[in-house]
């Protein structure tokens, strides 16, 4: 095969100017790169680029001979990480950035070996041919091909070779669709190859493969994708990787001059702003879920870039990254730079459908974010994190999710997957959720929320759920978010049962920060954040090891609380955090009454808190049932109002109050 009948004008990043502005404007990722393309010409293997979703730390080194099913220790992600053959694209782009032909050369001799090595593709399924790394390697295999499409050592004969594999992996592709394409990332991940085949291949087969993976993308994302934008796995590394996979696809569409349904881009750009409505302070996604501390910066840059959208030009910087740029060349760079930038019109938000919901102060790197979940769970790249809080202050992570750190079923898998390992709450000491693997759960929960009310510089948000329920004396368990803006953070748990259970509720603090306990009052201190978590009176707080997991196969000691407390009948556990607290802050109880008949409200009916903060007083109603009847108003001190959620500001002398929630 020719060279040009193979290669298309409308894809050639093969430019020695494209080359030398990635380097020029990504120096670190540049170095990285040729390190990399260095050591897999030794035949030595690390996986820490960007996007790497299992990533290792002690580079594996073979001889001249590959073992491509080669499996470290126990976990088969290696094997899988490896022959998605992402190596192949470092060595092209060290090839145009230094026009030195032994990269170009360890590129072909690698595919080939492959090729020779691992002709039993059904006897390799679980392997080397598992399906998802056939889509992926797809994709990479044809990125990196065109990256050395001038290379003399590329020959004919050597494209037929190519060819006809790549044929090979889209007919598998093809021939093996089914159903589960349409429900999680596998099937997007997998067709998102399939279209590059189908964009690059020169013939009808080519075209087969374009309109199939077309026809399949637009289904999966109108079934996976929620309508609030969050993909249906709830985790934000696999809602990014989709997303990524469909904008390039949709760039592929737009560079061959093919068109999409309109209803792909659409569910694409709502991944967009709800990957940002989710985007901590710092520019990185939420470890919830099956997910690692990964930036997302490139990814916003390629969504700007397909969209032309001023607010994702804003979340994507200026510099849109190093891959990004091999995939606009040089031109693409020019056209990416003159889209206009604005900060998204919203700070605070809620997900309904997903039901997260993030209370947010600024769009800066020092801000401050609060993310609730109250929601799905996401089957199996889910956790049982229901309830769970992440609170970031001064951009500094402060009560965290732990991570993922493995996939093999080990006591880290289910430790991290657990909800004793989430900042939620906990009946009887009992997982709410059991899971049967790795991937399945025994057992299903329901829940429900409220939507999130914004008020008077005050936010609210509510959800339960069901994990309880099935207890032979069944509890119903409920969480409510307050925020007093800017600075205090109120938890009200409850527990509704008619029967006697302990509660624990814990909280996991960064392990870049330390966590001092003294009696019912906590203090954080890390990078530029402190806090003073002030616990129930009922709650006997117990500070303890954990551990936290940032990437793939990384795993660190934190600190962590659990506050236990045991209760007949109704149960509540209130906390309070206070940003920057002193010495001098407190939370004290005070009776809330009805104003009718000035009865003291029993705890099962209404609590009130006053907390002092500064030179600043706020008195806070928290009801648990709706208000008793006749007719009347609660009243705390000398305030009174008619509500469920009521924040008085000493201050403002509001009869009212702030109402949040009735």
């Amino acid at each position: 095969m020719k060279k040009e009948e193979f290669f298309r004008t409308y894809y050639c990043p093969a430019s020695m100017e494209t080359a030398e502005l990635a380097r020029k404007l990504n120096q670190e990722e540049a170095e990285h790169v040729l390190r990399t393309a260095d050591a897999v010409r030794r035949h030595s293997f690390l996986f820490d680029m960007e996007w790497d979703m299992e990533r290792t730390y002690e580079p594996l080194e073979f001889g001249d001979c590959v073992d491509w099913e080669y499996r470290p220790g126990d976990d088969p992600e290696f094997t899988w990480q490896f022959n998605r053959h992402r190596f192949l694209i470092c060595l092209g782009q060290a090839y145009l950035m230094t026009g030195d032909e032994t990269y170009a050369a360890c590129m072909l001799d690698l595919m080939q070996q492959f090729i020779r090595s691992q002709s039993d593709v059904q006897e390799k399924r679980q392997t080397t041919w598992r399906i998802l790394e056939v889509g992926i390697r797809s994709a990479n295999w044809i990125k990196a091909l065109y990256l050395i499409q001038n290379s003399p050592l590329l020959t004919g004969e050597l494209l037929d070779l190519f060819y006809e594999s790549l044929k090979q992996h889209g007919r598998i592709i093809m021939d093996e669709h089914n159903p589960y394409c349409y429900a999680g990332n596998w099937g997007v991940l997998e067709n998102h190859g399939l279209y590059l085949l189908g964009a690059l291949l020169p013939d009808e087969f080519g075209r087969a493969c374009r309109e199939q993976a077309a026809e399949v993308l637009d289904l999966a994302l109108r079934m996976q994708i929620l309508p609030d934008g969050v993909q249906l796995e709830q985790s934000p590394m696999y809602h990014f990787e989709v997303m990524r996979c469909v904008l390039e696809v949709l760039l592929f569409a737009k560079l061959c001059g093919h068109k999409l349904p309109k209803t792909l881009s659409e569910r694409v750009h709502d991944m967009a702003m709800a990957g940002l409505a989710l985007r901590k302070p710092d520019g990185c996604q939420l470890t919830m879920g099956d997910s690692d501390d990964m930036s997302t910066f490139s990814a916003f840059a390629l969504a700007a870039y397909v969209f032309e959208d001023r607010v994702l030009k804003w979340a994507g910087s200026e510099n849109p990254g190093f891959d990004n740029l091999w995939l606009f060349g040089a031109e693409g760079y020019g056209r990416y730079r003159e889209l206009t930038s604005g900060e998204p019109g919203f700070l605070s938000k809620q997900l309904y459908d997903s039901g997260h919901s993030v209370m947010r102060s600024s769009w800066q790197r020092n801000a401050d974010m609060l993310h609730f979940d109250g929601g799905l769970l996401g089957t199996s790249h889910g956790h049982s994190d229901t309830l769970h809080v992440d609170l970031i202050l001064n951009g500094t992570d402060v009560l965290v999710d732990p991570g993922r750190y493995t996939y093999v079923n080990k006591a880290e898998r289910f430790e991290l997957k657990g909800t004793k390992a989430h900042n939620t709450v906990v009946v009887d000491d009992r997982e709410f959720d059991e899971w049967e693997n790795s991937w399945v759960s025994r057992t299903v929960s329901a829940q429900s929320r409220q939507r999130m009310e914004e008020k008077d510089g005050c936010q609210f948000v509510c959800a339960g759920h069901t994990g309880y329920m099935t207890l032979e004396n069944p509890v119903w368990v409920n969480r409510k978010v307050i925020h007093i803006s800017p600075d205090i953070y109120i938890l009200a748990d409850e527990c509704y049962t008619s029967g006697a259970h302990s509660y624990q509720q814990y909280f996991h603090f960064d392990y870049r920060g330390t966590v001092a306990l003294e009696g019912k009052r906590a203090e954080f201190h890390g990078g530029d954040a402190n806090a003073a978590f002030f616990f129930d009176e009922k709650c006997r707080p117990e500070l303890y090891r954990t551990h936290q997991s940032l990437h793939y196969n990384n795993l660190a000691g934190n600190q962590s609380i659990c506050c236990k407390s045991a209760g007949d009948g109704f149960h509540s556990m209130v906390t309070v955090c206070i940003k920057d607290g002193a010495g001098e802050d407190s939370v004290q109880r005070v009776p809330v009454k009805s104003y009718v008949n000035q009865e003291i409200q029993p705890e099962a009916i209404a609590e009130g808190f006053k907390i002092s903060h500064h030179e600043k007083k706020y008195l806070v109603i928290i009801g648990h049932t709706e208000m008793k009847g006749p007719v009347t108003l609660y009243q705390i001190e000398d305030r009174m109002g008619c509500g469920n959620v009521i924040v008085f500001d000493l201050e403002r002398g509001a009869y009212e109050g702030i109402v949040l929630n009735w």
